[in-house]
């Protein structure tokens, strides 16, 4: 019970911490970098050594790994630029909304029974995420391609590949993930994504499209 309320408090905290940055100019990619920099360093601090090695690589779990910061940097910004230009309650919605579509697949392809409270648990919390949605326009001549166009899209491309991600997940932990390779796998995202937004960062740093600033870096604890 703790953990899931420690699950929930966390990830509503996170749309609000994105929501933060954007209210005092902080460039949420380099922030987000910086943030899985530091999640590979206490990952394998927690787990006493850098698990990832040479022999690693021979098993499949790794290229999964590889996918998984794809989707981590990918996501993660894009649900700050969510949060930034739709707002906290939307991109929130458009994040967990995903969580059903990775539930019926699950039950499609693995077979996992769906009945009785797990069903009406499922109906019951989509009901409320789906009324949050709801934010009828307090001006409808402000409802131009600018912002109506951009707000609508962003939330629909979050849920898309929230939904993709949330699958991969699920299907990595069914067929590749075991109790000896968990936090291997954990942090071999959290490298992919390191390394993939570091080579973006350092190339906006050097062609001077971004600017690199103390205050981003600081802000790593709040993701």
């Amino acid at each position: 019970m703790i953990f899931l309320l420690g699950s929930i408090v966390l990830s509503s905290y996170l749309t609000l911490a994105f929501k933060f940055c954007g209210r005092y100019n902080i460039d949420i990619f380099q922030a987000i970098v910086f943030n899985y920099i530091v999640c590979v360093i206490t990952g394998s601090l927690v787990n006493g050594s850098f698990p990832v090695t040479k022999l690693s690589f021979n098993y499949a779990w790794v290229q999964w790994g590889c996918a998984m910061g794809v989707l981590f940097i990918g996501l993660f910004n894009l649900i700050g630029i969510t949060a930034q230009k739709s707002g906290v309650a939307v991109a929130t919605v458009a994040n967990k909304l995903s969580l059903a579509i990775p539930v019926f697949l699950a039950v499609y392809l693995y077979g996992e029974v769906l009945l009785g409270l797990k069903l009406l648990g499922i109906g019951v919390s989509l009901l409320p995420i789906a009324l949050t949605c709801y934010q009828p326009a307090k001006n409808k001549e402000t409802k131009g391609l600018k912002s109506g166009g951009l707000q609508y899209l962003l939330p629909v491309v979050l849920f898309v590949g929230s939904v993709l991600m949330d699958a991969v997940i699920n299907h990595v932990q069914k067929n590749y993930i075991t109790d000896e390779n968990s936090n291997a796998f954990l942090i071999t995202g959290f490298l992919s994504a390191a390394c993939i937004g570091s080579i973006i960062l350092i190339i906006q740093l050097l062609s001077d499209k971004k600017k690199c600033s103390f205050a981003n870096l600081l802000c790593w604890p709040a993701y």
